[in-house]
């Protein structure tokens, strides 16, 4: 078990690199250029949410362009940052499979982390949400996890503990995590999915994080901590709309919604996108 200081810390470090890092990336070089947006659209966002000028469209859109990444890189940032540097796991990266048996066998390409604990390893295997995972993605799990199962996990007893599936946030899931496990024996017959209910757990919110913690239930109140304090390490709200403002007053295809006015020019904005 990692203690409070060095949770909320290590967080904070990570989370702080993480927003310096977007905000280098994003805002301050302008990538205008990757904001494509659909002019038929543009009037109905506009209509849905009250925007009166074309800045305010703008802030409106980018924000929803910035945020799709923010939400590629927050699942980055905890699987490949914050998992390894706070909590002391082995990330499955290239390097690590191939210099690490049996690691670099196919059964363990849905393994994302090896969890260290006191004389045995436990394999976790991360992800974001409810959503995460379709039933297809639910029975290759299955199919890989009982591979590793056959393989390694009965083969060496005490060498492995669990396969763990974890969920970063939220606590009802689908059932795509039953059929990982294989539950019943309906979801056996219905999904040719086996019984994997002595080796494989799924862990979701509060759950995963406890577990992963070695049962400490305070760990993802430490780990929100850590992500306060670096927001506000980091928080210079005029700079960032400044920044937001730079964004959109270089998009050539916002510009053209003016179309020399003070209102929106629809057709402008038509012509400027599709000629």
């Amino acid at each position: 078990m990692v203690d409070r200081k060095h949770v909320l810390e290590g967080t904070k470090d990570v989370v702080l690199w993480w927003l310096n890092t977007r905000q280098r990336e994003k805002f301050e070089k302008i990538q205008h250029e990757t904001f494509n947006p659909n002019p038929f659209l543009l009037p109905l966002i506009a209509t849905l949410h009250g925007a009166d000028s074309v800045e305010e469209l703008g802030e409106i859109l980018l924000a929803g362009h910035l945020v799709s990444g923010h939400n590629t890189g927050f699942g980055k940032l905890f699987d490949e940052k914050l998992l390894p540097k706070v909590f002391g796991t082995s990330k499955l990266d290239k390097a690590y499979r191939a210099n690490t048996p049996p690691f670099s066998q196919s059964a363990f390409n849905d393994i994302d982390h090896v969890v260290h604990r006191d004389g045995f390893d436990d394999l976790l295997s991360l992800k974001a949400s409810k959503w995460t995972i379709n039933l297809g993605g639910a029975k290759d799990l299955n199919r890989s996890f009982e591979q590793i199962r056959l393989h390694h996990v009965r083969p060496y007893p005490g060498r492995y503990g669990e396969i763990a599936v974890g969920v970063l946030y939220g606590q009802e899931l689908t059932d795509k995590y039953q059929i990982v496990r294989g539950e019943t024996q309906r979801q056996r017959d219905l999904h040719d999915v086996v019984d994997l209910t002595d080796t494989v757990n799924v862990y979701s919110g509060r759950a995963f994080w406890s577990w992963l913690n070695d049962d400490e239930d305070g760990t993802q109140e430490w780990v929100m901590e850590g992500v306060l304090a670096a927001t506000e390490a980091f928080a210079d709200s005029d700079r960032q709309k400044k920044l937001i403002r730079a964004l959109v007053d270089s998009s050539d295809s916002l510009s053209s919604l003016r179309g020399g006015s003070a209102t929106f020019s629809w057709e402008a904005m038509l012509k400027a996108v599709n000629g």
